[in-house]
């Protein structure tokens, strides 16, 4: 059986590339690829650079997409994912991720981060091989966005899921845990305000050109770990499966 690479076509190829992800994912312990929602979530994102598309490399083998080399919403970082069969396709893949999907710089060089699970070992010698580097950690975590199914919210469950991500974020050596959201639910946790974002329009007509500033309030929320791990530890303890 050859196995075929192929850029990708949304109409022909979403389902196909969730299917496979839906396969690949395991209904016990640790994960190392994309979880078959967020394959859907980033189609529908509005920041995806959708020009790109194409640039998504697929692996085909007898009419089944055993493969995916992707981007999230623009080029410059990077995810594999195939079947547990097919693991052996991961050195090519990152070789046409190198190839594919880099982000140009402006000292006309490319760069590209290619993201690994800890729990990874074969990727991970791979990016070695190929002289990828491991970025340092600025020892701060990004946890959002959360949601509740509609028919169970109002018990504590969205609480809970992102006190147990900050332990999590505590016990991986995080300092800090971040969230772009004003909304009371996070206030109420502890995180405080740092800054505000403000959008600056310039709306540009062919022969005048007007400025307008227009100011909306994005506030960017924080707080430190650890005067506050102890009772979260306490209060909230528990597990996906």
């Amino acid at each position: 059986m050859k196995t075929q690479q192929i850029p990708y076509d949304e109409k022909k190829h979403y389902d196909g590339v969730y299917q496979m992800l839906t396969e690949a994912f395991p209904m016990t312990g640790p994960y190392v690829q994309w979880m078959p929602p967020r394959w859907e979530y980033m189609h529908y994102h509005p920041n995806l650079t959708r020009a790109e598309l194409s640039k998504i490399g697929i692996w085909i083998e007898d009419d089944r997409i055993v493969g995916v080399t992707t981007y999230e919403d623009n080029l410059g970082d990077a995810y594999v994912a195939t079947l547990p069969t097919h693991r052996w396709l991961l050195e090519e893949m990152v070789q046409y991720a190198q190839r594919t999907l880099y982000k140009k710089q402006h000292n006309g060089n490319g760069s590209l981060r290619i993201f690994c699970s800890d729990c990874d070992q074969e990727l991970e010698t791979i990016l070695k091989k190929n002289n990828f580097k491991m970025d340092p950690t600025k020892k701060s975590a990004y946890i959002e966005p959360v949601a509740t199914d509609p028919d169970y919210r109002r018990m504590g469950l969205a609480k809970a899921a992102v006190l147990a991500c900050i332990r999590e974020c505590k016990e991986r050596g995080m300092e800090r845990v971040i969230v772009e959201s004003a909304q009371p639910f996070y206030v109420s946790m502890g995180f405080k305000k740092i800054f505000s974002m403000f959008p600056w329009t310039k709306h540009i007509a062919l022969c005048k050109h007007q400025l307008h500033h227009r100011r909306g309030q994005s506030p960017l929320l924080w707080f430190q770990l650890g005067n506050i791990l102890a009772s979260i530890c306490r209060l909230y303890l528990f597990a996906f499966c």
